[in-house]
């Protein structure tokens, strides 16, 4: 579904290219189920925002946030960063590429974009190659933006958003 904001506890998630509202897509994320003693904890609030960036040209910035909060940064994993915060009684969460060694590395360069790192409630990027060299590769054409919640209710809430924005 191709929208300009999506609702979260933490307000709206929106994009700016360049300063202006974008349009992005958003569809719910298969890479859902966090693990506690081998048993499987399904988290239903879990989406990727997917933003599309052939068009746009070398230093180009797109910045991704949440309308309200304040986020702080959760170590991310393997190439991720992610943030997390606490809102009406959720625990909320973003994560997204994290390619600085990817990037120093031309051997296994694989996106044309850095994470310049977080903000205060979301992640600032900017382009950093020529997109249309990227065309054979749908995946090096977008950026993708991990979104998660759970309620803070569940013991497990700050661990399952944790692990899958990251």
């Amino acid at each position: 579904m191709r929208i300009n904001q999506f609702e979260s506890p933490a307000g709206l998630f929106q994009i700016f290219i360049n300063g202006q509202l974008s349009e992005f897509n958003i569809s719910q994320s298969n890479y859902n189920t966090y693990f506690i003693d081998n048993v499987p904890i399904r988290c239903t609030n879990v989406y990727e925002a997917k933003i599309d960036i052939l068009d746009l040209n070398i230093g180009d910035k797109i910045l991704c946030e949440y309308e309200d909060g304040q986020f702080f940064n959760d170590g991310g994993g393997e190439r991720m960063s992610n943030i997390i915060g606490e809102f009406n009684n959720y625990i909320v969460g973003m994560g997204a590429y994290d390619d600085v060694e990817v990037y120093y590395d031309y051997k296994t360069k694989i996106i044309p974009y850095v994470n310049n790192g977080h903000t205060s409630r979301g992640f600032e990027f900017e382009i950093l190659d020529h997109l249309k060299m990227y065309k054979q590769n749908k995946n090096d054409t977008r950026i993708t933006v991990k979104l998660v919640w759970e309620s803070n209710k569940k013991d497990y809430a700050y661990d399952i958003v944790g692990f899958l924005t990251s």
